[in-house]
């Protein structure tokens, strides 16, 4: 069961890569469309800043729940490195930040569910999209990082645990 979960993680882990780069990369033809059109003074087009909207949304979002998924997020360098001969300690403090980091997601969960919820029948203004396009990419993004956050909690109590016990042990 667990390796099934594990395949199925790594699986959307490389589609969700996927959209990042190709938003990546229709972000900068989009782009670099929309700046020589400036340059030479040909009429911007007011749909292409919708779609650049757009795709930025999910680039961004979907490249946050990526990076929480690999811990790539901001750090304070200097008590990791305060903690890393403190094995007990780290473990705690992993904990907690994860506990910290938890909250912060549960509150963008909500937030983000009562946004994609009140935009209802509201669409954009040129290509009359649904704005829960939009509002979407948060939401998707939350419920991806609430579950690594739960799963990276529940190993972080076995650690914890298990580091106890070992320190028991050893008295």
């Amino acid at each position: 069961m667990i390796k099934q979960l594990a395949k199925i993680d790594e699986a959307l882990n490389k589609t969700l890569f996927v959209l990042v780069e190709i938003s990546l990369v229709v972000l900068l033809i989009l782009l670099s469309a929309q700046v020589s059109a400036r340059y030479f003074r040909i009429q911007a087009l007011a749909p292409q800043d919708e779609i650049i909207n757009l795709f930025f949304a999910w680039f961004v979002f979907v490249g946050i729940a990526l990076l929480f998924r690999e811990d790539g997020h901001l750090r304070v360098e200097f008590v990791d490195d305060f903690l890393s001969s403190r094995i007990t300690l780290l473990a705690f403090y992993q904990l907690f930040s994860l506990l910290v980091r938890g909250v912060f997601i549960a509150v963008l969960f909500s937030s983000s569910l009562n946004l994609y919820i009140s935009s209802g029948p509201r669409t954009s203004p040129m290509l009359h999209l649904p704005q829960r396009l939009w509002y979407g990419a948060i939401l998707f993004s939350a419920m991806l990082m609430s579950v690594h956050c739960i799963v990276k909690i529940i190993i972080q109590i076995r650690i914890v645990v298990e580091k106890l016990k070992n320190r028991k042990q050893a008295k």
